[in-house]
């Protein structure tokens, strides 16, 4: 089964393209997920290719259907690699902090809204992310088990 690997521009929403380059020339990509742990992407690729330019910091990584935030690159002269290290992007709202709002004589969608509003999403990222996290139903509805998700 052949894997396309594809790099986008930090702030796209829409990654039904190849976004800034498809990853063709990569030495390794693996991913790592743990069970209530981590989901992670590391991938080494050529120095002397010219893509690596997109392979910087905050850029979005897509392999095997899943999207990862790319945190920490690194060269590697002597062995001419670059080294990344991405998470998923669902772990960008560990990042995201609501003050006190209190959505008040508003239906459903429109408190939701008003709260993805808050942290600058939209309910279409919002799927996105929790795609592989679990039912989004739980996620939003609250069990006792994730109710710190979000």
């Amino acid at each position: 089964m052949v894997i396309i690997i594809t790099v986008y521009h930090k702030k796209e929403t829409d990654f039904s393209h190849n976004g800034l380059a498809v990853l063709d020339e990569c030495n390794s990509c693996k991913l790592l997920q743990q069970l209530n742990g981590t989901y992670e992407l590391s991938l080494f690729y050529p120095l002397h290719s010219n893509k690596v330019q997109y392979l910087q910091n905050f850029n979005i990584i897509k392999a095997d259907g899943q999207l990862f935030r790319i945190y920490h690159v690194s060269k590697n002269s002597k062995r001419q690699i670059l080294s990344v290290n991405a998470r998923h992007i669902f772990y960008d709202l560990a990042f995201s902090f609501i003050e006190d709002i209190r959505p008040t004589n508003l239906n459903c969608q429109q408190a939701l809204d008003m709260v993805l509003g808050e942290i600058g999403m939209t309910l279409l990222w919002l799927l996105t992310l929790c795609y592989s996290f679990g039912a989004l139903i739980e996620i939003i509805g609250g069990s006792s088990e994730n109710m710190g998700m979000m």
